[in-house]
């Protein structure tokens, strides 16, 4: 029992399913591929794959914003990613954003300059709203790097998932220092006293708080965590497994097999952590401030966000995370990110704009600069003009984003300008 990686968990299981042992993984299973306990039989993952629930989770906070872009950045060797981008990526079409770039960088941070020249290339681009999925131990390293890099200042927008977040009630005043401002989903599990229904919950706490700060005084936190919690799960599943049934097979792969299953049945028990409840499509929403973090509320795929949840259940549904209060974003400001920058080094579209018209009221390009004429557009000594023009120009002004652009007069047949489109000579035509 235990592992926290995929590299541990998949070595572990190898040899589990050879010898006929089975394993109860702790690993998040947001690390996990989807086929681990397919290919090893004796593999027991303790935690439901909620990867989709919480990329709509993640889309969900990109809309309340009105964010069109976001930038997946990831462990270069991770294989959930595969299970991940999907997942966003149409999570997010939902709500009329996309993925704007995928960023893998390398595990473990082996190649420093690599980074470095990745996440100064992030600064160029336009869009500043960074989804990270990863290890926690990458992801530290990595916002480290962001602070000395300046990219933890004002209009950037860090979002993590919860096999990052999930670790913060373990992160010291320094961790917090590298992560002021950032967005994270928390796997939710009950953190309430004793009742009818989690009657385990006081009687687990108290005894992990005594016997953690007993053994590990300096440590900055001694609360227990998700991983804690599933942990006391799995032991007290495994403990019922055996207590409560007799196992007569001397044949190893029998045992294994009947063992498995009494395990199964056992898991099922109304336990500590979500792996053992239904609130599993329940995430808690962080923002880090200061020394610490603050709880602003849940998002849940049945009823959306929500401020508080009682006896287990969500309560006072919300449309937008902006109704849950005030969030702290990085730099230090409370004014909502705009999600986007004007580029340093835009390359602007060049627009194609026939210099020849039937009517110049629909469009209409004269040399030199006409100044006299209403939301006229002047480029290269030329005066663009018209009612395509016009509609053009407010269209541009109702994006999301800054679209860098050139209006280039033509002269040629319209074959001849979609030529000059495939070869990429204008990017568009206007009339």
């Amino acid at each position: 029992m235990g592992s926290h990686s995929w590299e541990e968990t998949s070595l572990v299981a190898k040899i589990g399913s050879e010898y006929h042992i089975p394993i109860l993984s702790l690993t998040n299973p947001n690390l996990l591929p989807m086929w681990a306990t397919q290919m090893w039989p004796s593999l027991i993952q303790l935690s439901p794959n909620n990867n989709l629930n919480q990329m709509k989770a993640i889309a969900s906070i990109v809309q309340s914003w009105e964010w069109h872009q976001v930038t997946l950045i990831y462990e270069e060797d991770s294989i959930s990613i595969n299970d991940v981008l999907p997942h966003l990526s149409s999570s997010l079409k939902e709500v009329g954003a996309r993925i704007s770039q995928l960023v893998p960088l390398p595990p473990f941070f082996s190649s420093s300059f690599s980074i470095t020249n990745q996440l100064e290339r992030l600064k160029q681009n336009q869009s500043k709203v960074f989804v990270v999925h990863s290890s926690v131990e990458f992801a530290l390293k990595l916002f480290d790097k962001a602070r000395e890099m300046k990219m933890m200042e004002t209009e950037y927008v860090w979002i993590t998932t919860d096999s990052i977040t999930n670790f913060v009630h373990s992160f010291n005043a320094s961790t917090f220092s590298s992560m002021q401002g950032v967005l994270g989903l928390k796997s939710y599990f009950r953190e309430e006293e004793e009742d009818d229904q989690n009657p385990y919950w006081q009687h687990f706490y108290q005894l992990f708080h005594k016997k953690f700060s007993s053994m590990y005084p300096k440590e900055y936190s001694h609360e227990p965590g998700m991983f804690a919690a599933q942990a006391y799960d799995a032991t007290r599943a495994m403990a019922l497994a055996i207590t409560t049934k007799k196992f007569f097979s001397s044949n190893r792969k029998e045992y294994e097999q009947e063992l498995l299953g009494q395990i199964l049945k056992s898991v099922d028990f109304h336990g500590l952590s979500t792996s053992t409840t239904n609130h599993q499509n329940i995430f808690q929403i962080i923002n880090v401030v200061g020394k610490g973090y603050r709880e602003l509320g849940f998002w849940s795929n049945e009823y959306g966000f929500s401020k508080t949840i009682e006896g287990g259940n969500i309560n006072t549904h919300k449309s937008s995370l902006k109704d849950l209060g005030q969030v702290f974003w990085p730099g230090g400001d409370w004014k909502t990110p705009k999600g986007w920058t004007i580029p340093m080094n835009p390359k602007p579209l060049k627009i194609g704009v026939p210099s020849i018209s039937l009517f110049d009221k629909l469009v209409n390009v004269k040399e030199g600069e006409d100044h006299s004429l209403d939301s006229a557009k002047i480029f290269n000594n030329i005066t663009f003009s018209g009612f395509v023009i016009n509609v053009f120009d407010e269209i541009v002004q109702k994006l999301p984003y800054h679209l860098p652009y050139t209006f280039i007069p033509f002269n040629v047949t319209y074959d001849e300008l979609v030529e000059k489109i495939q070869l990429k000579v204008h990017n568009i035509s206007l009339y």
